[in-house]
């Protein structure tokens, strides 16, 4: 059977493009024709190159001038790729033009979201590529939401083609997104609905998600069917780094520090690390001297601790954007993985199942009893979680210290062969042969 993924920017270190990529890397040595269109930019040199190889078609939709300018994380995604030297600093000390200061503001009222140009780009190239090659199903992946108007569109012009849709987050009730707050949310809810009448089928990464969908957008005369396929591991890649790990640790002995790392990403109102760096503020300056926390991801200026907080900026180190190879061994080097649980009952992080792969103790720092990463850990024993308030994470920081909590070893109940991406896309495989099968 032959597939069409469409895919705002498959070269993109989120969890969709990486999804995308190990979707295609399966799909190479298996029976499946998953072919993908992605957006790009003009001047990004050979991009084939990037992917594993033995992959497949791969089709390019290239970015219009408004979308590269509203969203300069597409320019960083280009230079990560083809020069990782300084590249944090230049991100830092780049001058942005007026127009780059007002992009900021323009792309807070668009809708559905800032990629709503590159839509034209991808429904182009889309039609063409459909009018040359068959296909039994489109998966569009969103975020961003605008790639549901792909969909909609080419399947209203090929009404005999399966439309499936690959979703992240929710769109019209997340409740951290501009659009979907307030007056707003009544007209993004009948858009979606709206879109939705034309969808065969519908993969979300948790169970909370399929519900919502099931329970407000699978109704009326046309059903569509649902999965739940979370984010995977790539379980390889952490047996090594481990190996790695080991061998380094017989030359070197103990530093002596408590080791905490994070990689990923903070969001305004969905993932902050402030309560954190206050708590560190009141952790005794005994425990204080024995954490060294080390960030990886391009953090920007707003999410690190005030120039005033000495404590936070004497055991904190930022180390900007990494090449994906290199994550799993950072991860699999720390004592403990750092964790910040999602403001919302719907979605669970793809950076727990990489926590998990790398087999250390995780301390999920939760906002609330509805966030479902903390559940997550505590069922698959995979460490601990603290309430988001300084007081509760400072108390626990000198517990984990001086108690040597993260020497316990972890006895994990999770079957790390399941949650592996080979796992995935072969779920992904069932789910779209049944539903091109069951079409009329």
């Amino acid at each position: 059977m032959n597939f069409l993924y469409i895919i705002e920017n498959i070269f993109k270190m989120t969890p969709r493009g990486i999804r995308a990529r190990e979707f295609l890397k399966y799909s190479a040595n298996s029976n499946i024709e998953l072919d993908i269109l992605s957006g790009a930019l003009r001047d990004t040199g050979n991009m084939k190159d990037i992917l594993a190889p033995g992959t497949k078609r791969l089709y390019f939709a290239f970015h219009d001038p408004i979308t590269t300018l509203l969203n300069p994380d597409l320019n960083a995604m280009k230079e990560s790729h083809y020069n990782k030297k300084k590249l944090f600093e230049r991100q830092l000390v780049r001058q942005p033009s007026l127009l780059q200061k007002m992009a900021p503001y323009i792309k807070r009222n668009l809708f559905p979201d800032s990629y709503i140009f590159c839509v034209f780009g991808l429904v182009k190239q889309a039609i063409n590529i459909l009018s040359q090659r068959h296909y039994d199903a489109v998966i569009t992946s969103a975020a961003p939401f605008s790639t549901f108007f792909v969909g909609w569109y080419l399947k209203k012009k090929y009404p005999r083609i399966v439309w499936v849709n690959d979703l992240g987050d929710p769109w019209s009730f997340n409740p951290l997104l501009l659009w979907a707050k307030g007056v707003r949310k009544p007209f993004t809810y009948a858009v979606e609905k709206f879109l939705l009448k034309e969808l065969d089928g519908l993969i979300v990464t948790t169970q909370a998600t399929q519900d919502l969908y099931l329970n407000y957008f699978a109704g009326g005369n046309r059903r569509f069917k649902t999965v739940v396929i979370p984010p995977g591991i790539n379980e390889r890649q952490y047996i090594k780094a481990r190996e790695e790990i080991q061998k380094y640790s017989n030359s070197k002995g103990d530093s002596g520090h408590i080791h905490f790392v994070y990689t990923g990403q903070f969001s305004d109102n969905i993932r902050e690390p402030f309560a954190f760096y206050r708590a560190l503020e009141k952790v005794p300056s005994h425990v204080l001297k024995q954490l060294r926390i080390d960030i990886y991801g391009n953090i920007p200026y707003r999410f690190r601790p005030p120039s005033s907080n000495f404590a936070a900026s004497e055991v904190m180190r930022y180390h900007g954007t990494v090449q994906d190879l290199q994550i799993p061994l950072i991860q699999s080097s720390a004592d403990v993985l750092l964790l910040f649980g999602n403001n919302s009952s719907i979605q669970l992080p793809s950076k727990v199942f990489e926590y998990a792969a790398a087999r250390k103790p995780i301390l999920c720092i939760t906002p609330g009893d509805f966030d479902i990463t903390g559940h997550f850990i505590i069922k698959n024993s995979l460490g601990w979680t603290v309430p988001n308030s300084e007081e509760c994470i400072s108390l626990f920081l000198s517990k984990l210290v001086l108690e040597r909590l993260y020497k316990t070893p972890l006895k994990p109940s999770i079957d790390f062969q399941e949650i592996s991406w080979e796992a995935r896309f072969f779920a992904l495989c069932n789910f779209l042969t049944d539903l091109c099968q069951q079409s009329p």
